[in-house]
């Protein structure tokens, strides 16, 4: 045979080769042990899963590339929730503690040198190990505790990772974040540890049971109950953001997640829900059914039925045709995926492409192509379905007003009002503003006509750098700042603060530019600032103009802020008095702060304020009876900070003072 001859035949036998094992990757069918199989897991062309055979639990391993089945284990003992990475397999085995109490202990075999070792070396019932980039966690489940364990495979080393009052259930691990449910308080709440950092951080607060977690690249997703049915919310742990990735009245729970795709159960059927875009497509497994678990390894799924282990590529399964009762559209209307709209085309054309259906019977979420502008439509929003055009154009800086996103333009066809509060939210997570500056500055503005820019207030989302207020008239919207800076506040201690405050509009300086940061607040200036950083001027003005105070003209320039103050019950007059352009007291401002955080705020948690005790202070028995009770919440919830262990609560208020309490109470609310 001539030397070209052995080459052809040579790459004829390396691409025979080639073909088979990528036919075999892709479209794969193994039949499993005649038992009970369960426990899958995947990593590159290594699967491991757990069976019954012969009265036992053992161990087995697939390379997918070859078709390669291995008995791993052959122990009477019990073996089983293995987990594979690179060349090692772990799992958990009794075999020291066959007679005793049913403990487990975990072992690692290296599929390279076929040697095993016991790795859990504490005392402790060691269970569901999960191995990734070289290091090991499981849960260590004894004296009344489940413990997070971290194992180095390089270092040799064990070490406890989670609090002392841990209770893990549902552990899951992607290399560097270690996610679990947590039972420790009154309901299941998600915790995480990053190895990195070396931290852990509770994630979830009350929302319910939240189980079945699953993390990918620092994604943490989760299924709780949300107004009757298991929906799935997600923990972004590089950016704190928390997004609630399904809505309506299904029952979803996660299976598997890899590289943002996340592949979910809905009832009766699979979707495959992408994490970033918050879209879905139907999915089947090759027999149609719902299998017993998945796993997804990049571009591929790996089904486990417990009779049959397919390897099957994501493409094929969103392909497969399917009977599908929720059908998957994306058309020129948008890309509807169930209850959940996600805008298309927002480019500023004026077009029927940038159209979104919005269906009156379901809950709609509308979002901007960038993500950056979010609508919630609740079910029952319009007697009918609609069609709303989103656009989008840019805006040019003026006067002190710095936009940070293009102008936002929304158009309901037949200008059809919604019949229920719509939710309009802007997420400024990835958006740099100028100079590194506070994003705290950043705020929701809509334009008129070309004139100014008009602040909207909103709730703020701190974890999640959302910003949320209800559906605006004007039909548009942007983020900006405003620029607003005083001739006498450099090197003041509230500077920064007065800074903030005066970026939202809240507060106003003098025609000179001075702010007089040391000169006594009046009690109309006050209740000005107050009710402005709650409410738009819209609302103020249009509210019910009842004048109830001796002293209050109905064309006194704080007379509108003062009647909506007093109709919410924040504050009181004096014999039918309110003494506008007296000195507003320490104790007057505390008083009128704290009735308006019971009044507005959202998530008044007083139960879950430490009580101070106001006999710390040396001036304690000079607050008046009527404000000592709303003087201790101020200081409990941190609002009020006290001076050389002093409340001052019968000194004037300075302008400083006044905007350092408000801007901790607008804090504490999430106006801020």
């Amino acid at each position: 045979m001539t030397n070209n001859k052995r080459k052809v035949l040579f790459m004829l036998i390396v691409l025979s080769i080639f073909i088979s094992n990528n036919i075999f990757a892709q479209s794969s069918d193994v039949p499993l042990e005649s038992g009970s199989s369960r426990g899958l897991r995947v990593d590159g062309n290594n699967a491991v899963w757990m069976a019954y055979v012969d009265g036992n639990w053992d161990v087995y391993h697939l390379d997918l590339s070859t078709g390669i089945k291995t008995n791993i284990t052959n122990d009477p003992s019990t073996q089983g929730y293995p987990d594979v990475w690179d060349k090692y397999i772990v799992w958990q085995d009794n075999r020291d503690h066959k007679e005793g109490a049913g403990y487990f202990d975990i072992y690692l075999y290296d599929m390279d040198t076929k040697t095993e070792t016991k790795i859990s070396n504490v005392e402790g019932d060691h269970i569901e190990p999960i191995i990734k980039n070289g290091k090991v966690v499981w849960i260590d489940n004894q004296s009344g505790n489940r413990d997070i364990m971290l194992y180095d495979i390089q270092d040799q080393t064990l070490e406890k990772v989670s609090s002392d009052e841990s209770l893990a259930f549902g552990l899951c691990f992607d290399g560097n974040v270690i996610a679990w449910s947590d039972r420790r308080g009154s309901s299941f709440d998600m915790y995480i540890y990053d190895i990195s950092k070396k931290e852990e951080k509770q994630i979830t607060y009350g929302l319910g049971d939240e189980t079945d977690s699953i993390v990918d690249d620092g994604k943490v997703v989760w299924m709780v109950e949300h107004n009757g049915f298991n929906q799935i919310y997600m923990y972004d742990t590089k950016t704190g953001l928390e997004t609630k990735l399904t809505v309506g009245q299904e029952d979803h729970r996660p299976i598997a997640f890899s590289n943002g795709e996340l592949l979910i159960i809905e009832n009766d059927h699979l979707a495959l829900n992408n994490v970033e875009k918050i879209t879905e497509q139907s999915i089947s497994a090759p027999d149609g059914t719902i299998p017993k678990q998945a796993f997804m390894d990049n571009n591929r799924i790996v089904w486990l039925d417990g009779e049959r282990l397919i390897v099957d590529s994501i493409q094929s399964a969103l392909n497969r045709k399917i009977d599908n009762t929720k059908p998957n559209t994306n058309n020129s209307q948008g890309e509807t995926t169930g209850d959940t709209i996600v805008g298309k085309n927002v480019d500023g054309k004026d077009n029927d492409e940038d159209k979104v259906l919005i269906k009156a019977g379901k809950d709609n979420i509308v979002k901007s192509k960038d993500g950056i502008l979010i609508f919630k439509f609740p079910k029952g929003s319009f007697k009918n379905d609609v069609y709303m055009r989103l656009t989008k154009q840019e805006v040019r800086q003026k006067d002190n007003y710095i936009p940070i996103t293009s102008l936002y333009k929304w158009e309901i066809d037949g200008n059809e009002k919604p019949l229920l509060p719509v939710e309009v939210s802007m997420n400024y997570g990835n958006i740099k503003i100028k100079d590194n500056d506070n994003d705290m500055k950043i705020s929701i503005y809509t334009m008129n006509n070309g004139n100014l820019p008009n602040i909207v207030r909103s709730i703020r989302n701190h974890k999640e750098n959302v910003l949320t207020t209800k559906i605006i008239d004007d039909n548009n919207a942007a983020l900006m700042t405003y620029s607003k800076v005083f001739n006498d506040m450099k090197g003041h201690w509230a500077e920064k603060i007065v800074d903030v405050i005066a970026s939202h509009q809240i507060i106003d300086g003098y025609k000179d530019g001075s702010f007089k940061p040391d000169e006594e607040m009046t009690r109309a200036e006050f209740v000005k600032v107050l009710v402005s950083s709650v409410y738009n001027e819209e609302e103020i003005s249009s509210s019910e103009n009842k004048n109830e105070f001796k002293d209050i003209a109905p064309e006194f320039w704080a007379a509108p802020y003062i009647n909506v103050a007093h109709q919410k019950g924040w504050v009181d007059g004096f014999e039918g008095r309110f003494n506008p352009n007296q000195s507003i007291t320490r104790e007057q401002m505390i008083t009128i702060l704290m009735r308006a955080y019971e009044d507005i705020s959202e998530n008044n948690r007083d139960d879950e304020l430490v009580k101070v005790e106001l006999t710390k202070y040396r001036d304690e028995e000079k607050i008046s009876p009527w404000a000592y009770e709303f003087m201790e919440k101020a200081v409990s919830s941190g609002i009020v900070q006290g001076n050389n262990n002093e409340l001052q609560p019968l000194n004037n208020a300075t302008r400083a003072e006044a905007a350092t309490m408000l801007y901790r109470y607008l804090e504490r609310v999430q106006r801020l």
